[in-house]
């Protein structure tokens, strides 16, 4: 019995000084990281749908959050999720946070839903649409026009002077929030 009791303390020994080792590699690494001032990468998730449209994982839907291990801000924003559910940097950026949501949810949506949206219809702008057309039209703006130049303060440098920088923000802005209100017209007829 002794002998089996000196066994398992010899092996609880070993796997104490492996596990102890192993942190403090681990421990050395980033320290040496931190003190380099390298960034240490954390995404959790790629989104099949941005990937698809070779969206870089980093500027993927709330990816961004996740660019740092250390910030001196993480024990704040840790009070945060676990009072609300959400810390502050989900608030940060809705302009494309919330762009990119609606973006993943509807194509899924579109690609697994089992009802004939061709039959129902709706009224926008004194014009009747189906609502799979306006599906269709809000999934071809995001892939066709917002995803490839997706930047919010679309580059000035690539305008020959800044009026036309101007106008293609507002036209910008115009054709998004275009998008928003035929998002906000059928958002009551997407479920199944």
């Amino acid at each position: 019995m002794e002998l089996v009791f000196c066994i398992l303390l010899f092996i609880l020994l070993v796997i104490s000084i492996i596990f102890y080792i192993n942190t403090a590699i681990c421990f050395r690494t980033l320290k040496r990281m931190v003190r380099e001032n390298k960034r240490i990468n954390f995404y959790d998730q790629n989104y099949f749908y941005l990937d698809k449209l070779n969206v870089p994982v980093e500027d993927q839907y709330t990816n961004w959050m996740k660019t740092t291990l250390f910030d001196k801000r993480e024990s704040e924003w840790e009070q945060q999720r676990n009072k609300y559910g959400i810390d502050e940097r989900e608030t940060w950026n809705w302009s494309t946070d919330y762009m990119d949501y609606i973006y993943i949810h509807l194509k899924l949506f579109n690609e697994t839903n089992i009802v004939n949206f061709n039959k129902e219809t709706i009224e926008y702008r004194g014009k009747e649409l189906t609502v799979q057309s306006v599906i269709d039209e809000i999934l071809t703006w995001f892939e066709t026009r917002y995803y490839p130049g997706k930047d919010d303060n679309i580059n000035i440098m690539s305008y020959p002077t800044e009026e036309k920088w101007k106008k293609e923000i507002i036209k910008w802005n115009k054709e998004r929030q275009h998008i928003l209100d035929l998002f906000a017209k059928i958002i009551t007829h997407l479920n199944w």
